[in-house]
């Protein structure tokens, strides 16, 4: 099998050698970036020729365009970004079951209304009210 060694021109740095095939594995991978980078570059290309037109086709006035929210998140879906999000604020009501032992009703209401717990990791929430309803004996 051929290699190729590489001398080192000083005497801190040792000699390398590569037989055939790492060569040819290094041509391959130099091929292929080669091609990723054509392929990213023609990504570019495209996406900058879309904001472009974007902008193009704006309706300007004295240098100034007012674009809507909407329109954005349109263009940026378009060139495969994330879309600009909004806060919202509302109420809710959750509703459920439970099954608890406790000395009487009393008892029961103030577990389900002290140790309950209402959380959201991706909103942030804030709990007003618990109550307990329709609380009776389970037999």
């Amino acid at each position: 099998m051929n290699t190729i060694t590489i001398k080192a021109t000083n005497a801190h740095t040792p000699d390398v050698s590569y037989n055939e095939v790492e060569v040819q594995r290094f041509i391959d991978d130099s091929r292929a970036l080669k091609e990723r980078e054509t392929i990213l570059l023609d990504k570019v290309y495209h996406l900058r020729n879309q904001v472009r037109e974007f902008f193009k086709e704006q309706e300007w006035n004295d240098g100034e365009i007012t674009i809507s929210k909407p329109d954005v998140n349109e263009l940026l879906e378009r060139i495969g970004c994330d879309k600009l999000t909004s806060k919202y604020v509302g109420t809710f009501t959750i509703t459920g079951t439970f099954n608890v032992e406790a000395d009487d009703e009393d008892d029961v209401e103030a577990i389900i209304t002290d140790s309950t717990e209402v959380d959201n990791y991706l909103a942030s929430m804030h709990v007003e009210q618990i109550e307990a309803l329709d609380i009776e004996e389970d037999e």
